[in-house]
């Protein structure tokens, strides 16, 4: 037996039309524009303040896996709060079809959620894809800025800066971080360009050395733990916003059907 009101909202939100498709397009591509609108919004917002934590100097702001968790935990709440309001928005404008029973119902409505999540996802995927460029960038501007740090660190001492010497220095540094070790030539090479522009013993600058090359690894490999961390929390910020939008999707149904106010918001005079 069918449910009286729920016959009656069908025929007042077009339910009688049999041949309509099962996906209502209308609502799912209105509630994906508003979810990527708030999560649009939300992600500059957040940006902003990003942008108040990070520092130009070596040790300054917070770390890369810092910053990778307050990203990844912004985004799961953005995405979430997003998606809920698009998932809602897709229930609650869905034409019933006439005859559905209330599983039916509601599975549609779930579904049209989620059809409206997939969609404001590929749209603000191009955002997500922003934020962890702008996190990689800031990960590697991090790591750069160590490196000249410690390329100061080496020369430190010497009467006259030599370009020459510190771009030598630079790129045995760098070679050595990408093959995750320094070779004897280089070591020794390096140290006594050190020596011969510091003065410093051999010794002395044997252990700049050591230490330059292990202190740029470390700012490295602090990046690539920031960028998989803030990865695997934008994945789970994407299943979370499923989830959420299936249930709002639900929920709009029901409200549909149940004619729900949300006075004083919607309702005026």
């Amino acid at each position: 037996m069918v449910d009286t009101r729920i016959a009656s909202a069908d025929a007042t939100l077009g339910g009688g039309h049999l041949d309509r498709s099962y996906v209502d397009w209308a609502s799912v591509i209105g509630g994906a524009v508003v979810a990527t609108a708030i999560f649009t919004t939300l992600s500059v917002f957040g940006s902003a303040v990003g942008l108040s934590l990070t520092s130009a100097t070596a040790g300054g702001g917070i770390s890369a896996v810092t910053a990778a968790i307050a990203v990844g935990l912004w985004t799961a709440w953005i995405a979430v709060s997003s998606f809920v309001a698009g998932g809602y928005i897709a229930g609650r404008l869905r034409h019933r079809i006439a005859g559905a029973t209330p599983h039916e119902v509601e599975m549609r409505d779930g579904l049209h959620g989620l059809i409206s999540w997939a969609l404001a996802g590929l749209l603000s995927g191009l955002i997500l894809a922003s934020a962890a460029g702008s996190l990689a960038g800031h990960g590697d501007s991090a790591a750069t800025t160590v490196q000249n740090y410690e390329v100061s660190k080496l020369f430190r001492g010497e009467k006259t800066a030599d370009d020459t010497a510190h771009a030598d220095a630079k790129a045995v540094l760098a070679s050595a971080v990408a093959s995750k070790e320094i070779v004897p030539d280089d070591r020794t090479y390096l140290a006594q360009l050190v020596t011969s522009r510091t003065g410093v013993p051999a010794a002395t600058a044997t252990t700049r050395v050591d230490e330059a090359v292990a202190s740029i690894k470390t700012a490295l490999d602090k990046a690539r733990r920031g960028a998989v961390v803030a990865a695997f929390l934008a994945a789970v910020a994407l299943a979370l916003g499923a989830a959420a939008a299936w249930w709002a999707g639900t929920e709009g149904g029901k409200h549909r059907d149940e004619g729900t106010l949300f006075s004083p918001f919607t309702k005026w005079g």
